[in-house]
């Protein structure tokens, strides 16, 4: 990024918001989310970023295929009021149930479809795993 060489000039970083209340989720409304200040000073060195990442190892094919369908059900009675709930592959999502396992060590082919509403329904905490591919 080149910012105006123009003394004491102001710039701002603006995120517009988000309509994301789903389930009381909340929705994001527009926020600044940083000020670039100009002064006389000089310009610093521009950081380097590599043309090319580092290679990363072929896993090799995997040994195990997991289908994983993310979707929504509505007039649901759940334990915390809801009236909306999301599945796990047909099922309704449990905090205190394991719907998916996995070895250490071992390379599985994850596919992970979402037909919720939610544009972030999926994450995963504590592995490391690598995208192999996806679609919008």
């Amino acid at each position: 990024m080149t910012a105006n060489a123009a003394l004491n000039a102001r710039y701002r970083l603006h995120a517009l918001g988000f309509e994301a209340d789903f389930l009381g989720l909340g929705s994001y409304g527009d926020n600044d989310l940083l000020t670039l200040a100009t002064s006389g000073e000089p310009p610093v060195a521009r950081a380097f970023i590599p043309p090319v990442l580092r290679p990363i190892a072929d896993l090799g094919e995997p040994s195990m295929r997991q289908g994983v369908d993310l979707g929504e059900t509505a007039n649901v009675c759940t334990g915390d009021g809801a009236t909306v709930a999301f599945l796990i592959n047909g099922r309704v999502f449990d905090p205190d149930r394991v719907d998916l396992v996995t070895a250490a060590g071992r390379v599985g082919l994850w596919e992970i479809n979402n037909h919720t509403s939610m544009a972030h329904p999926f994450h995963i905490h504590g592995t490391q795993f690598q995208l192999g591919s996806r679609r919008m």
